[in-house]
């Protein structure tokens, strides 16, 4: 399924983040869509590789490429990850809010998560991710959307509320099949040696307040030679554009970064 804003061609395309949370990139979607053509693929493979593939299909659909691709959160790495697979596909990579791509920052995103949520959320937020790893398949998706509340509400620093419908339910299995492989992938060097490898400009928007630090994208892609560009906004969270300090300034990057 894909869902579209402003009018063709669409140049642009955002791929929303989880694994397993689509729909929740809407309002990235809808603010691009502002500035180009934008379409928002919805997507359900359980591995990357079936992601990378499906991808493949919703923007040979959506019928414009290259494209410009706006991945949000875990859909930077897809993005990215696409791009090294169909590089003729990909005018540029927008990278919003991307994870760390080596294994040492990672502890930082829960420390730093934690310390914004009350004590109560603090527990509640454990004892979820405890339960998640140990697997409870007949409320994984419950869990799971919880924890994502949870996680939004600590990535947030001063949000705006989010007017954007989504219909669309989290989905568990695909997040802990995909989640799975891209852990590996991160551990293992590969994500970070694929993303050295891009041939396509990267223009990262991270954020100074956002638990995912941005010395954990900077820095590697620095030490493996890739050149990008890095926008850091202050005041801001994981979702910029639910940001009420950030999201004009926002805007104004997006625009930049998409329009011609």
């Amino acid at each position: 399924m894909i869902r579209y804003y402003g009018d063709p061609p669409y140049r642009a395309a955002v791929i929303h983040g989880g694994p397993g949370a689509p729909g929740s990139a809407a309002g990235l979607a809808a603010m691009a869509g502002a500035v180009c053509g934008t379409s928002e693929p919805i997507q359900s493979g359980k591995t990357i590789r079936e992601l990378v593939l499906e991808l493949k299909e919703q923007l040979e659909e959506a019928g414009t490429v290259p494209v410009i691709l706006a991945g949000h959160s875990w859909g930077a790495f897809l993005a990215a990850l696409f791009a090294g697979a169909y590089p003729e596909m990909v005018e540029k990579l927008v990278l919003v809010g991307c994870p760390p791509l080596t294994a040492g920052y990672v502890p930082m995103i829960g420390e730093r998560r934690r310390r914004n949520l009350g004590a109560g959320e603090r527990e509640e937020f454990d004892r979820l991710n405890l339960w998640l790893e140990q697997g409870m398949p007949e409320e994984a998706d419950r869990l799971l959307a919880r924890l994502g509340e949870l996680a939004e509400l600590g990535d947030s620093w001063d949000p705006l509320p989010d007017t954007m419908e989504n219909d669309f339910p989290v989905d568990a299995e695909q997040y802990k099949a995909v989640w799975g492989e891209a852990v590996k992938l991160r551990a293992s060097g590969q994500l970070l040696r694929s993303f050295a490898a891009l041939d396509c400009q990267v223009t990262l928007i991270q954020r100074e307040q956002d638990p995912h630090p941005v010395c954990g994208v900077c820095g590697p892609l620095a030490g493996s030679g890739k050149e990008y560009r890095v926008h850091v906004l202050k005041c801001c969270g994981h979702s910029p554009w639910l940001e009420r300090r950030a999201r004009a300034e926002f805007f104004e990057i997006l625009k930049q970064e998409l329009g011609r």
